[in-house]
C-alpha cells in the first residue's frame, strides 16, 4: 500500500485535485490497487506501493531517448549502486556532504529526489547524511522504481512515485528539500524548475554543469551512420536525441529570479575522486563520464558541476 506520508501529498496531475484511495475489489490484493481522482474520475495504477501518475508518456518525445535499449542499459548500473554491488556515485556522496556542510538539512526534513532511478542517492544519504532520512524518489521509468522498492522497500521513510518531472503530482509545499541534477537534460528547464520549487517549502538544490562564457543547448545523437541519420542540422527531428543544456551562473540566477525565487548560494563541486564510468558495461553504447586531469568529461563535453541553492520559503508563484 502507499505509505500515508506520501499519500497525503498526492494530487491529480490532470485537474490538481486531492487524490482519494480506492481498492480494486476484483483482485482483493494489497499489492495491486488503484487510486482515483474524485473530481475528474481519472484512475491511476499502484504497483507494490508505487503509484503511477503520468499523463500520457513523457518518454515518448523526440528529445528524450530513454526508450532506446542503449540508454536502458544504464539503469542496471543505478540498481547496482543502490544495492552496493558497485561503488556509490561521487555525486550522491557529494550531495550529502554539501547539505551537511552548508547546514541545509535538519533531521526530519522530507527530501524529494527528482530522477531517482533506483534510489542510489538514498543509499548515500543514509550513510553520509542521516540514517533515518525521509526520502521520496520520483522517476518516469517504473522499472527503475520497482528495483528501488526491492532494495529499500516502500514505507514511511522511503517511497517512490512514478511521475513526470514537468507535472508533479504533489500539493504545493509538500517537501522540505528538492534535489535534482537532471535538468540539463530537460527540453524546458525553466518549467521543470518552476514545478520543483512549487512543491518544496525550504530549498531546491540543483546540481548542474555550467559554462562561464556562453550558454549552450546541445543535441546528442547516439552513434549512427550517415546512411541512418542523413544530414544533421539544428532542426533535425527525424531521430531521437538527447538535449544537454549548459548555462552560465548569471543566466541561472536570472531564471530563478524570474520565477519569483531567490538564489542564496552557488558553489562549484570539487568533492569527487578519480572514476571512469566508461569502463562499466552498462555505458558501453552511450557517452559516460570520467575524470581526466581533475576534470569531469562526458563524451566531448567538459562538465563543470556546480551547486545552486534556491530559497523557496518566500514562494510567491
Amino acid at each position: 500500500m502507499i505509505p500515508q506520508r506520501i499519500f497525503e501529498k498526492l494530487r491529480c496531475p490532470y485537474c490538481e485535485k486531492e487524490i482519494k484511495e480506492w481498492f480494486d475489489q476484483k483482485t482483493q490484493s494489497k499489492m495491486h490497487m488503484d487510486i482515483f481522482c474524485p473530481e475528474c474520475k481519472t484512475e491511476y495504477n499502484v504497483l507494490n506501493g508505487i503509484p503511477s501518475l503520468i499523463i500520457g508518456d513523457p518518454e515518448d518525445v523526440d528529445w528524450n531517448t530513454w526508450k532506446l535499449d542503449e540508454i536502458n542499459m544504464s539503469g542496471s548500473s543505478y540498481y547496482k549502486r543502490a544495492k552496493g554491488e558497485i561503488p556509490e556515485k561521487d555525486c550522491s556522496r557529494s550531495f550529502a556532504h554539501f547539505m551537511l556542510n552548508n547546514k541545509l538539512y535538519n533531521p526530519g526534513d522530507e527530501i524529494l529526489d527528482l530522477g531517482c532511478a533506483s534510489g542510489h542517492y538514498l543509499k548515500s544519504f543514509r550513510e553520509h547524511l542521516d540514517k533515518d532520512v525521509l526520502y521520496t524518489g520520483i522517476d518516469s521509468h517504473m522499472d527503475f522504481l520497482q528495483w528501488g522498492a526491492i532494495i529499500f522497500g516502500v514505507n514511511e521513510k522511503a517511497n517512490f512515485v512514478n511521475c513526470d518531472g514537468m507535472n508533479l503530482p504533489f500539493k504545493d509545499n509538500s517537501f522540505d528539500i528538492g534535489i535534482v541534477q537532471l535538468f540539463h537534460f530537460f527540453y524546458d528547464v525553466m518549467e521543470a524548475l518552476k514545478e520543483t520549487c512549487r512543491v518544496c517549502k525550504k530549498y531546491v538544490i540543483w546540481r548542474t554543469p555550467v559554462s562561464h562564457i556562453a550558454n549552450y543547448t546541445v543535441k546528442i545523437f547516439l552513434d549512427k551512420t550517415f546512411a541512418e541519420l542523413g544530414n544533421i542540422t539544428v532542426d533535425t527531428k527525424s531521430h531521437k536525441y538527447d538535449i544537454y543544456n549548459i548555462f552560465t551562473p548569471k543566466y541561472i540566477e536570472g531564471m530563478i529570479e524570474s520565477l519569483g525565487y531567490k538564489l542564496v548560494k552557488w558553489e562549484k563541486d570539487t568533492d569527487f575522486g578519480e572514476f571512469d564510468n566508461t569502463s562499466l558495461p552498462e555505458f558501453a553504447k552511450q557517452p559516460a563520464t570520467k575524470v581526466v586531469s581533475g576534470l569531469q568529461i562526458n563524451g566531448a563535453l567538459n562538465l563543470d558541476w556546480t551547486y545552486f541553492v534556491i530559497d523557496c520559503s518566500g514562494n510567491n508563484v
